[in-house]
């Protein structure tokens, strides 16, 4: 690291200059400036003040920041780049940093700059000091062998000024070679590529040649005995000061039983989800069938069982008109069948009601959700409050069901399990979903003990899932529970 720095800035406000000097003052900066203000200047500046870093403006006369930058990367300096700058967008703040920019400082913000010069530096000779070390690698070749051939991770170089290529043994090996067995070359390296990956690594390549100094791709190869392999790869591009490629440098990596794994993994997941999505179906469609059943029920008991007691009482009204005429027949034997006839008639409609109350079908979701807590509240004794935010829009008519089931069966579990003496629900729509929440003031109970016997919590789940929604379930011994089902809309198509 450089104890006084020799910073290049590109500025055409001298006040702006002079702004920036101050700021890098104050915050401790030891340095040596040379300020410029156009292109000629600048590329100059490269070469005669040689810096250490680059602060540039990013808009000057017939001159911007991304040239300025190219102009730095094309001179051989490898050096930190810093934008300085009034203003940008956040996209070409991304895309200057992509381009090789170390970072970049709003003007209205300099008391950011010292920290980022520094940042910067740091980055920049922990870049330097990878480099010599990866050189360093390179050039003690018995122990990179060892480290290579345990990792699988092979080292390849190529110098175009002697016109030559070396492979280490383990770059053979990835290849399907014995060390030795084939002449080592750029152009062998390139025939080994997989035929859908050939021009994929072949652009990146002669881009990275081109216009970067180091590169990371991911790709596959066939090797000698026909072997599909994995690679990971990273090469580094040495240049001169004409900017003409001297050496690449590559390291390969046989990744292919982690991907392999990796693979398999994903495929093992997608059959669980596909699998869970075919249960849902299948629930779902049991669902369905199971309501279809409990209409044609109701429909059978209500339409024939309950005109023929109707047709009971008719007759029994005609014998016993008949009768008193004739007196023939107790009259209050007579009084008593048809009370009976009543009571079964009742009966009827209560179970009918039950399996599948009409006014789901005929007043839609929220008159269906109110009328089962006046019939929960009559035939258990607890008041059970029903409140609804929601307008009543045209709902699937499975989803309509759905609700009214989860509904039903909270309220049966709290008569059956909580000894409540009071039930408070409402239904409240946000963000296109419907809430529904049912609380009760009774003995609570262990969620994990529950959650893992009752059939009729995992039902109320199930259900609340097969529209896409989510439920849950909130309590404590003695203090009561909370059940909150959040349900996507579903409108009729």
């Amino acid at each position: 690291m450089y104890s006084r720095l020799k910073i290049l800035h590109l500025e055409d406000l001298p006040s702006d200059a002079e702004l920036v000097s101050h700021e890098l003052k104050k915050g401790g900066i030891v340095f040596e400036s040379c300020v410029v203000d156009n292109k000629k200047d600048y590329t100059k500046a490269l070469q005669d003040f040689a810096p250490n870093l680059v602060l540039s403006d990013h808009s000057l006369p017939m001159f911007d920041s991304r040239e300025a930058l190219y102009l730095l990367k094309t001179s051989g300096l490898k050096i930190p780049f810093v934008l300085v700058t009034a203003t940008i967008s956040e996209e070409y703040a991304v895309e200057i940093m992509k381009d090789g920019a170390y970072d970049y400082v709003l003007k209205d913000r300099l008391q950011r700059l010292p920290q980022a010069i520094r940042n910067a530096m740091e980055r920049w000779q922990t870049e330097v000091d990878k480099q010599k070390y990866l050189e360093e690698i390179i050039s003690k070749e018995a122990l990179l062998r060892e480290a290579e051939h345990m990792a699988r991770f092979g080292s390849w170089q190529t110098d175009y000024e002697k016109g030559s290529s070396k492979w280490s043994d383990e770059s053979y090996r990835i290849l399907g070679y014995a060390p030795g067995e084939v002449q080592p070359s750029f152009e062998n390296l390139l025939k080994s590529i997989h035929p859908e990956d050939h021009d994929y690594v072949k652009n990146t390549l002669e881009k990275a040649i081109r216009d970067l100094n180091s590169h990371k791709l991911n790709f596959r190869i066939i090797d000698r005995n026909g072997i599909v392999k994995y690679i990971r790869s990273e090469i580094m591009i040495a240049r001169n000061k004409d900017k003409k490629t001297i050496r690449i440098t590559g390291f390969n990596q046989d990744v292919t039983e982690m991907k392999l794994a990796e693979n398999a993994r994903t495929k093992a997941e997608g059959e669980i989800l596909e699998m869970n999505k075919q249960l849902r179906e299948l629930s779902s469609h049991l669902q369905n069938v199971r309501e279809e059943e409990r209409k044609h029920i109701a429909r059978e008991i209500h339409d024939e069982l309950g005109q023929q007691l109707t047709g009971i009482k008719m007759d029994l009204a005609m014998m016993k008109q008949d009768s008193i005429s004739e007196k023939k027949i107790n009259d209050q034997s007579i009084s008593e069948i048809m009370n009976m006839v009543d009571d079964a008639i009742k009966t009827v409609r209560k179970i009918s009601s039950e399996l599948r109350p009409s006014v789901i079908d005929d007043l839609g979701l929220l008159a269906a959700l109110n009328w089962q807590s006046h019939e929960f509240e009559k035939r258990y004794g607890i008041p059970c409050s029903f409140t609804s935010s929601v307008k009543e829009y045209p709902f699937e008519k499975g989803f309509v069901t759905g609700v009214f089931r989860i509904y039903q069966e909270s309220l049966t579990n709290i008569a059956r399990h909580a000894n409540a003496t009071e039930i408070s629900s409402s239904l409240s729509e946000e963000d296109d979903h419907l809430n529904l929440s049912i609380k009760d003031n009774g003995v609570g109970f262990n969620q994990e003990t529950i959650r893992k016997k009752s059939l009729g919590i995992i039902g109320m789940k199930e259900r609340a899932i097969m529209f896409g929604g989510e439920f849950s379930i909130d309590s404590k011994e003695g203090q009561g529970t909370r059940i909150t089902v959040r349900l996507p809309i579903h409108l009729k198509k």
